[in-house]
């Protein structure tokens, strides 16, 4: 539907994402990620493409109906780096 310009834009603003305490909490490695958080109440999310020179991937995270936001955010990483290092050892 984008432009390749356009494309090459948007993926720039999702890179510059600042809140990085979902998918990169526990991945060590400074991998580029282009995705988008979001968050009301009991509701939480994180979703984006992962831009491994060898593999990249799409990932896409939602929680809802859950008691603890901090917690989800917690899980929401957690489930993000077992993907990662899935990926990572091929």
């Amino acid at each position: 539907v984008l432009t390749p310009e356009l494309c090459g834009w948007a993926l720039g603003v999702l890179r510059r994402q600042r809140y990085n305490e979902q998918f990169l909490r526990y991945i060590p490695d400074d991998i580029p990620v282009a995705h988008k958080t979001g968050g009301l109440d009991h509701l939480n999310h994180d979703s984006g493409l992962f831009l491994l020179e060898d593999f990249p991937y799409f990932l896409g995270v939602f929680l809802w109906d859950t008691p603890a936001v901090e917690g989800d955010k917690r899980l929401v990483g957690r489930i993000s780096k077992e993907i990662y290092d899935l990926v990572r050892e091929g």
